[in-house]
């Protein structure tokens, strides 16, 4: 099983503006904030409660039994 992971969908002027995850089809995550944080970085903010909420559990038994996301 291959781990999840941001996958940068959209780019607007470089700059990432929409991404998903890896191993949920059509979970969708855009950047909330013009703050100082940048757009990749709000995503992956994102992703990171994501994945705490969805996948960690998945993760652990993976680690458990050995296999690796790679």
């Amino acid at each position: 099983m291959n781990m999840p992971r941001l996958i940068i969908i959209e780019k607007v002027a470089g700059n990432p503006v929409k991404g998903g995850c890896s191993a949920c089809e059509g979970v969708i995550f855009t950047p909330c904030s013009k703050g100082f944080t940048s757009g990749k970085q709000m995503l992956e903010i994102q992703f990171r409660e994501h994945f705490r909420t969805v996948h960690e559990g998945e993760a652990a038994t993976c680690a458990a039994a050995g296999r690796t996301g790679n």
